[in-house]
C-alpha cells in the first residue's frame, strides 16, 4: 500500500474526524483547567505565604498611597489552614473521575 493510499483511508474513517472535533472541543476546557490551576495555586501560596513573609521580611500584604496594610497575627493560622485546604480541595475536585474511579469503576463511563 503507498503513503498517499494509506492518507486517503485515514481521511475517510470517522474514527479520526471524530478524535480532531474531540481535540478541539477539549482545547477551550483545557485552557481554562489552566487558568484556574495557576490562579488557586496563586491564592493558596500566598495564603501559606502571607505569615512568613511579615513576620520574616516585614513586608506587607498591600500597600496603597504610601499606607502599608498588614494582616493581624491572629488570621495566621487561618491564613494557612485556608491555603493548604484550598489548594486540597481544588485538586479533589479539578478532576471528579479519579476518585469516581476508585470508588465504582464500572458505572463511571
Amino acid at each position: 500500500m503507498k503513503w498517499f493510499d494509506r492518507i486517503k483511508i485515514q481521511l475517510r474513517d470517522k474514527h479520526s474526524w471524530l478524535a480532531i472535533l474531540y481535540l478541539l472541543l477539549q482545547f477551550p476546557l483545557g485552557v481554562i483547567y489552566f487558568y484556574l490551576t495557576i490562579i488557586v495555586l496563586i491564592f493558596s501560596l500566598s495564603g501559606i505565604a502571607i505569615p512568613i513573609l511579615q513576620d520574616v521580611f516585614n513586608l506587607p500584604v498591600g500597600n496603597i498611597d504610601g499606607v502599608f496594610y498588614y494582616v493581624p497575627g491572629q488570621a495566621y493560622p487561618l491564613l494557612i489552614i485556608a491555603g493548604i485546604l484550598l489548594w486540597t480541595g481544588y485538586m479533589h475536585l479539578e478532576n471528579p473521575s479519579v476518585s469516581c474511579m476508585e470508588v465504582m469503576p464500572r458505572q463511571c463511563w
